[in-house]
């Protein structure tokens, strides 16, 4: 096999190899049934965590919650004073939504 065959060849293995790995990156990526949406019913403790772009977490160790960021701890029944994006979907199910929604609404009554 002469040089410039051999290169092509590579060239070739090469761009072969590389776009069977972006597929499987991309497939996984993307892939909603091997992540679940919303973590396990753990309730809410203590304190939430609101995250730099206001998101509200209820557990501390969340994978979302930002890592190297300044999160505020807040207990629940504060809530309602503070400026709020929405809720993370790895640590607040819907009944903890709910929760969360119906402590608002009666800190709301109370002001």
């Amino acid at each position: 096999m002469n040089d410039r065959k051999f290169k092509w060849l590579m060239i070739a293995v090469c761009t072969v190899s590389m776009s069977a790995s972006c597929a499987y990156i991309f497939r996984n990526a993307f892939d909603q049934t091997k992540r679940p949406s919303v973590a396990k019913h753990s309730g809410i403790g203590e304190y939430c965590y609101i995250d730099y772009v206001d998101i509200v977490h209820i557990d501390r160790l969340c994978k979302k919650l930002n890592k190297g960021f300044v999160n505020r701890r807040v207990e629940p029944t504060k809530l309602y004073g503070h400026h709020i994006e929405g809720y993370c979907p790895m640590c607040v199910d819907d009944e903890d939504y709910e929760a969360l929604k119906a402590i608002s609404k009666q800190q709301k009554s109370l002001k």
